[in-house]
């Protein structure tokens, strides 16, 4: 095998090990959040102060005919919350520990949706930081990222452990 072919093998195998094996971490990472949220973390009311969907462009991309593409535009939810904790007033505004954002603006108006101006909703506290808040502590794609994350750093270590092996042979 010939070195430049065998330093791009080298080069996608170890994106893919390193890739996958930070979706594996990042998934367990936000499952460990999620847990610990409803299991150890105070549970208290907010209000709903604001909600609406935020949009932000992308950059512009050049297309394989050279023009320019875009801007797309990115939509997140955003919700604004009080809330009072050791008789303190305190604002949020954390829905999920991983922020959800789309192309689809209908997909992020309907989070935004479910939290009305002026209700009154259940909020997690971390009482180690009282600052640290999140409204829904179950984290949406963290399982997803782990088994996604999990085959990619497994093919991607297999195929390092073989090229390192054909390496070394005579």
């Amino acid at each position: 095998m010939k070195l430049p072919d065998l330093i791009l093998q080298f080069g996608i195998a170890g994106a893919l090990a390193v890739g996958g094996a930070w979706a594996v971490w990042r998934g367990l990472r936000e499952r460990r959040l999620s847990r610990a949220a409803v299991h150890r973390w105070t549970e208290t009311n907010a209000k709903i102060l604001q909600s609406r969907v935020d949009r932000e462009a992308e950059p512009r991309e050049e297309r394989e005919d050279g023009r320019l593409r875009g801007p797309r535009w990115r939509y997140k939810p955003y919700v604004q919350y009080n809330y009072r904790i050791e008789g303190t007033e305190r604002y949020g505004t954390t829905i999920h520990f991983n922020p959800p954002s789309s192309l689809d603006e209908g997909a992020m108006a309907a989070i935004a949706a479910r939290y009305k101006p002026g209700a009154t909703v259940k909020l997690y506290v971390d009482p180690a930081d009282p600052e640290n808040t999140v409204l829904e502590p179950a984290v949406e794609g963290s399982s997803l990222l782990f088994w996604v994350g999990f085959p990619l750093a497994a093919i991607g270590l297999f195929r390092l452990v073989q090229l390192l092996i054909k390496t070394q042979a005579p």
